[in-house]
C-alpha cells in the first residue's frame, strides 16, 4: 500500500472501477488522498457504491458510466475535468469478455468488446496528450 497522502491533490479516472481490481485501484488511490472518478460500462449503483467508499476515506469522488465507444470516453473525460479541473492518473482498466467460444461471436460482441477494450483506451490517450 502506498503512503496516506502521497497523492494529496490528484485526480485519477480509473475506467472499470465499479467492482473488483479496478474498485481497489479506486479505493487505493484515494487512500492516497486522490480526488477520483469512478467509471463503470452501465452499472450505476455499483459505481455509487464504490464512490461512497472512497469518499469514506476522505477523497471527493464522482461517478461516469460509459466507456464502450469515442462519445462516451470524450464525455467522461469532459465531465471529469469540468468537476475536478484536470485529470492527473488514468488507469485502463476496463474490459470486456463475452462467455463464448471466439467462433461463435458475431460482428457486433467483437465490436462491444474492442470498443470498451480497445476503443475507449485510445480516446483517452488523445485526449490526455498534449497537442
Amino acid at each position: 500500500m502506498g503512503e496516506a497522502g502521497s497523492l494529496a491533490g490528484r485526480v485519477a479516472l480509473v475506467t472499470g472501477s465499479g467492482r473488483n481490481i479496478g474498485r481497489a485501484t479506486i479505493l487505493e488511490i484515494a487512500r492516497m488522498g486522490a480526488d477520483v472518478v469512478v467509471n463503470s460500462r452501465s452499472n450505476r449503483d455499483e459505481a455509487e457504491s464504490v464512490a461512497d467508499e472512497a469518499r469514506a476515506l476522505g477523497a471527493r469522488a464522482m461517478v461516469v458510466v460509459g466507456v464502450g465507444d469515442i462519445a462516451q470516453v470524450d464525455a467522461m473525460v469532459e465531465v471529469a475535468i469540468a468537476e475536478f479541473g484536470r485529470v492527473d492518473i488514468l488507469v485502463n482498466n476496463a474490459g470486456l469478455h463475452k462467455a463464448k467460444p471466439f467462433v461463435d461471436m458475431t460482428v457486433e460482441d467483437w465490436r462491444e468488446v474492442n470498443g470498451v477494450t480497445w476503443t475507449g483506451r485510445s480516446t483517452t490517450a488523445r485526449q490526455s496528450s498534449p497537442e
